[in-house]
Parts: C-alpha cells; sequence; structure tokens
C-alpha cells in the first residue's frame, strides 16, 4: 500500500455529534448545554418542545444554530401534553413510560391522537426555532415503537420530506453491544425497536445516524469517563452519542429521576480528560453533514 495511504489513514479521525437530551426541561439542564457548546463540545441538542421552558430556552440557543444539530425530542410521557388527549392522558399527564410501552405492543394506542401531539410538537419547535429541526428521535426511545413509529414516518414525510433532516435510530450491531459491556440487556431492548425504525426509514429513503451509543444505567456505580471511554468502541463515522449533562435545580426534581449523573456527565465533559478520550480514540466532534 502506498505511504501516503497509510499515513493518511493514520490521521484520519472519525466524526461523532455529541448530543445533550432534554434541553428546555429546566433552567440548569439548558444552562449547561449551552455553555457546553459555546466551548464546542457538543455538536447537537435534542430539544422538548413540550415543556413551559422550551419558547424561553431557545431563544439563548439561537445564537449557535450554526454549530449544532438541533433536534426534537418527542415526549409522550411523564408531561401534560400541548393539547387534549384524552385517551392517552385524561387526567392531562402523559402515562409513564412503562404503560405507553404496553399499549404499544398490544396494539392499543389512539395513533390519531398521538399523531395530532406530535404535529402540535413539531408546530412549537418551529415557532420557537424559526425552521425545521434538523432530526426527530423521542424522549425515551418512544418515537421507536410500534405503531408510533409509523406515525413518526408519516409526519417526516409529509413535513420534513426534503429538508434534510434525519431520524436519530438506536442501529449499533449486537456485536458492539456485547463488546461495549455496558447494561448489554438495556440497549438490546432499545435496539430491538430501534433495528426496526431503522428498516422503515431505510424503506423510506430518511437519513438515519450510521450508529449509536451512551445508554447506560444512569447510575454512579462506574466513573462517567470510563462508561464514555467505553461508548466509543465501534463507533462509527455519523454515529451519535447521546449524553445528559445539567445542573440539578429544583425544577429538574419535580420533573425528573435523572439528576445527579446530569451533573457527573457535565463535570466530565468540562475536563481534560474528555478531549484527551476523543483523542485518544482517534474520534473528532461534528454534525451530521
Amino acid at each position: 500500500m502506498n505511504i501516503d495511504i497509510l499515513l493518511s489513514e493514520k490521521k484520519r479521525q472519525i466524526k461523532v455529534i455529541l448530543c445533550a437530551d432534554d434541553f428546555g426541561i429546566a433552567p440548569g439542564v439548558s444552562s449547561a448545554i449551552i455553555d457546553l457548546i459555546n466551548q464546542k463540545k457538543i455538536t447537537a441538542a435534542s430539544c422538548m418542545s413540550i415543556s413551559k421552558f422550551w419558547h424561553e430556552h431557545s431563544q439563548h440557543l439561537l445564537p449557535f444554530r450554526r454549530n449544532i444539530d438541533a433536534g426534537l425530542h418527542f415526549t409522550l410521557t411523564g408531561f401534560h401534553p400541548l393539547g387534549e388527549m384524552p385517551i392517552l392522558a385524561p387526567n392531562g399527564y402523559l402515562p409513564k413510560y412503562r404503560d405507553l410501552l404496553k399499549r404499544a405492543l398490544i396494539g392499543v394506542l389512539d395513533l390519531k391522537e398521538i399523531k395530532d401531539e406530535m404535529i402540535r410538537q413539531l408546530n412549537a419547535f418551529e415557532i420557537a426555532w424559526g425552521s425545521l429541526p434538523d432530526f426527530l428521535d423521542g424522549h425515551m426511545f418512544v418515537h421507536q415503537l410500534p405503531g408510533i413509529r409509523e406515525v413518526l414516518i408519516d409526519i417526516y414525510r409529509s413535513r420534513l420530506q426534503g429538508s434534510g433532516a434525519y431520524i436519530r435510530v438506536y442501529s449499533t450491531p449486537i456485536s458492539v453491544i456485547f463488546h461495549r459491556r455496558v447494561n448489554v440487556l438495556k440497549p438490546l431492548s432499545i435496539g430491538y425497536f430501534g433495528w426496526q425504525l431503522q428498516r422503515l426509514a431505510g424503506n423510506h429513503k430518511i437519513p438515519v445516524n450510521s450508529g449509536f451509543s451512551g445508554i447506560y444505567d444512569f447510575s454512579c456505580k462506574v466513573p462517567y469517563k470510563k462508561l464514555f471511554e467505553k461508548f466509543l468502541i465501534g463507533i462509527e463515522d455519523r454515529s451519535q452519542i447521546m449524553c445528559h449533562p445539567g445542573i440539578v435545580d429544583d425544577e429538574l426534581i419535580k420533573l425528573d429521576d435523572l439528576t445527579r449523573q446530569r451533573e457527573a456527565e457535565y463535570i466530565f465533559f468540562l475536563s481534560n480528560d474528555f478531549l484527551e478520550t476523543l483523542k485518544n480514540a482517534g474520534v473528532k466532534l461534528g454534525r451530521f453533514y
């Protein structure tokens, strides 16, 4: 092989999208994400337009719109929906994930009601952001569930076709999941639905990320630095790594169980260890395109 080719391959870096989820859920989370984007340590943010903070927080994110992929984090659990949902949210509050999963698996979801809510969330995103999202995904991966994934494809084709937007899917090979050895059962269960969404998107020629990483049990049993090193195993160009950096505040505590570990992630991304970890793995951060 030509020496120039060998040298170019040695220097080649894998481009990875590092995506901070849950932008807009609470002030401390949004401020931490904006800080990391400002430091060029995050290249995507998945936004909760369902949140009461979305419109206000989006205005602080707008100055960075050329630096990140801004996605819509469809939310169908744990929040007040943006409109009436008498079947899924009869008391005005969306169900827990376990209940939504059960309904999806036995096929009793009212998909028109869900589609109407997802469109409301897309509209709320577009009004505040001034344009369509760069990608679509779902809080707790709800966008991959049976029935909901078909609704997602319908919305993409009617509203985002030709925009260049992509859909985030869990698309990691089983061999890589076992090689990473991070909560193997959780990635496998999420992946079961993700692989089906990936095939569905492929049938409609909708772009998707080429790989995915970042799933763990959100405990503090293992230092996040060690987890992140494992997240980089088997990573490919245009893979997306999910993360949840944030600062804990009263609003977050009221809304979400994921608190202390958000701060552990935030501290790691602020550190030099983060940059060294990327360098040692031959990874650079970038956007989808």
